[in-house]
């Protein structure tokens, strides 16, 4: 008998041992994951305070399509952050479903005794298309300049407000662009000035004088919480050798490259497009030993109402160009020759630095099954004004 329960409390740690590996306690949990908040503070800021926490720890983003104000109603001290997030959410009636990409916040259906009814894993899944999934229409626009011309003009990006942008440019600058679209009329001091013109003109009149170039014009329909990728360029090649000496070619993007992730949030008033963008411009070196890429990369998130635009610039490209120059004919004649190359010729590397503007426009399309119900509509009403046509001729 006394080995018996010998052997049954030995059994029982034992089960305790394993049940306390699989949930280690608190104080094997980091401190930047343990979060105090008050009770006064607002859902939205906690949640971003969370989501801050939660992107560090898991990748992931925390995200609430509806921006609610109301104090979070509880104090919440020195818990792990996602118990902090479940205390909130069941605290405002609301709950979170967690997806490839994000933890989504949703309001869950009430029962008849006013507790939420959690719905299944994947029901309310957002990522999930159906025939009423929205998408957004992204028209971009891929324009390289040359530096030096665009700072000439003090070109300001961050100005683009309803397709236009404010350009202050110095005279020199202003007289070559005069006659084809624009004056920049002078300030106060006679030397500087300022004037509002639409980026697209601008970008045309620049191509126009050889100052740029307008690389692509891409347009590309994206599902709502899905990712759209443009790309303008080559894929390459390297080629490794496993452990067994079999050959293995990977291949690898370069050019400009844009990835855009929509997401539409519906305010009070009016839906908003949240677009998750990814900008990448790379040039490929091969080399005998190695091959070496150039990228310039930018990550954004804007939101934008249906129809707005906005631009991502600050994309730096400087290519260098070796040239030979002096008296023709002579300035190329072989070492050998009375080094006659050296005394009428020289090298010189010229540096070319460009700048990469992309100009976006987002559009929000109609639903796959409104747009198939106006097509019957349009359809039948063909129909009938055929009948009567046929009428007339009877």
């Amino acid at each position: 008998m006394k080995r018996t329960w010998i052997i049954g409390f030995l059994l029982a740690a034992g089960v305790g041992a394993l049940w306390a590996a699989d949930k280690p306690p608190r104080s094997y949990i980091p401190a930047e994951q343990i979060v105090t908040l008050s009770a006064e503070l607002p859902v939205r800021e906690a949640l971003e305070i969370l989501s801050g926490v939660a992107m560090a720890a898991t990748g992931k983003t925390i995200f609430d399509p509806s921006n609610r104000e109301q104090p979070i109603g509880v104090d919440i001290f020195h818990r792990h952050w996602r118990d902090a997030l479940e205390i909130l959410l069941a605290r405002n009636q609301l709950w979170y479903l967690e997806t490839a990409e994000s933890y989504f916040v949703f309001r869950p259906k009430l029962g008849r005794d006013g507790k939420p009814l959690f719905i299944p894993s994947g029901a309310e899944d957002p990522t999930r298309v159906t025939a009423e999934t929205r998408e957004v229409k992204i028209e971009a626009v891929f324009f390289e300049g040359d530096r030096k011309t665009l700072r000439e003009f003090g070109i300001n990006w961050s100005s683009l407000v309803d397709g236009k942008l404010f350009v202050q440019a110095d005279g020199s600058a202003a007289d070559e662009l005069t006659s084809s679209i624009f004056s920049v009329s002078t300030g106060g001091s006679g030397t500087r000035g300022g004037t509002e013109i639409e980026v697209e003109a601008l970008m045309r009149t620049l191509e126009s004088h050889d100052k740029g170039q307008i690389i692509a014009r891409p347009e590309v329909i994206v599902a709502n919480r899905k990712k759209g990728r443009i790309q303008v360029g080559q894929d390459f090649s390297i080629k490794s050798r496993d452990y067994a000496g079999n050959t293995i070619e990977e291949f690898y993007s370069a050019g400009t490259i844009l990835e855009v992730t929509p997401i539409i949030v519906f305010g009070e008033e009016r839906p908003y497009i949240h677009l998750d963008i990814h900008a990448e411009r790379s040039t490929v070196i091969p080399n005998p030993v190695s091959t070496t890429v150039n990228k310039t990369q930018a990550e954004t998130e804007v939101l934008l109402y249906d129809g707005e635009q906005t631009v991502i610039g600050g994309l730096y490209v400087t290519k260098i160009t070796s040239v030979r120059k002096g008296i023709p004919y002579v300035k190329d004649l072989p070492w050998w020759v009375l080094g006659l190359r050296y005394l009428f010729g020289y090298s010189r590397d010229e540096r070319d630095t460009r700048e990469l503007v992309i100009l976006m426009r987002a559009h929000l399309v109609e639903d796959a099954s409104t747009r198939f119900s106006k097509r019957i509509q349009l359809e039948e009403s063909r129909r009938k004004a055929f009948e009567q046509m046929q009428d007339r001729f009877k």
